[in-house]
């Protein structure tokens, strides 16, 4: 028997990825705390998947520089120095939107005719993180700000969520 990682075994670290940030999204929907473990291992897992897809055999250099943007950019959120949460949630946006925007290019380069069942992730990735984005920079983080940041926090897990599993699924059926 032999072990062979292919694009889907890397995109099924993501989708555990983003069920661990589904864990702790559900979490503070329903008021607890979340769970400092799930973050960890989230940020881990999309870290992983990144630098595997980066070290794929036969891509492009470019797109190998695109994966190592996202993982840059996912470090650079937690690891920033300053504590000014917009910065290090646009930081974490970037990641997610470079990852998805990249992957999209591949497939309609690869398979015009089945990108287009990726494009509506794309665009709810892009948008959920957007929004989750700006609504760090009200001036007063109200209960109201407070429960629509919670509610974009977890809109962005199943939009991540449904981007992973429709590449999980290509990947699958290559």
């Amino acid at each position: 028997m032999s072990l062979t990682l292919t694009r889907k075994t890397y995109y099924l670290l993501g989708i555990l990825a983003v069920a661990c940030n589904m864990f702790n999204a559900i979490l503070l929907l329903t008021g607890s705390a979340p769970v400092s473990l799930g973050e960890n291992l989230a940020f881990v897992l999309t870290g992983l998947m990144l630098l595997f897809l980066a070290a794929l055999r036969g891509i492009p250099g470019s797109e190998k520089g695109r994966y190592v943007l996202s993982f840059v950019l996912l470090l650079a959120g937690p690891a920033s120095l300053t504590t000014y949460a917009p910065l290090n949630r646009a930081l974490l946006a970037g990641c997610w939107i470079n990852f998805v925007w990249m992957e999209y290019s591949r497939l309609r380069r690869e398979d015009p005719a089945h990108a287009s069942s990726f494009s509506g992730a794309v665009a709810a990735v892009c948008l959920c993180e957007l929004a989750q984005t700006l609504l760090l920079l009200a001036p007063e983080l109200t209960v109201l700000i407070k429960t629509a940041y919670n509610l974009m926090f977890f809109a962005c897990t199943l939009a991540r969520g449904w981007a992973m599993v429709v590449l999980y699924r290509r990947a699958a059926a290559r």
